[in-house]
């Protein structure tokens, strides 16, 4: 590069230095961001109509996946745990039940 400037790419960092080494990168900014709009998606899936909540699942899944190792790369192994930890947490509650008001039962 001119000036004798360095040039990293995604995942590449000068030697010696570890990822998620105490600073907050770009690159970490934009996976938290990514990370949390998966997690609204994630919230959303239990309102979804039955048939489609296991499509919904196994999208969500598909696009987990490599978020988590890039959420790994960029924030560290810390970082890439307590992500596994919150997705499976999202992906495997039991929807809530809708509190439906039924009439009482007529006393005898």
């Amino acid at each position: 590069m001119p000036g004798g400037g360095h040039h990293f790419h995604l995942g590449q960092r000068p030697a010696g230095t570890a990822a998620g080494a105490g600073r907050v990168t770009a690159d970490l900014v934009i996976t938290a961001a990514i990370g949390l709009g998966w997690l609204a998606l994630a919230l959303l899936q239990p309102r979804l109509h039955p048939r489609q909540r296991a499509r919904a699942f196994w999208a969500l899944v598909g696009v987990g996946i490599p978020l988590l190792g890039w959420l790994t790369l960029t924030g560290g192994p810390i970082a890439g745990v307590t992500g596994l930890a919150l997705g499976i947490a999202m992906l495997l509650r039991a929807p809530r039940r809708r509190d439906v008001k039924r009439p009482a039962p007529p006393l005898d």
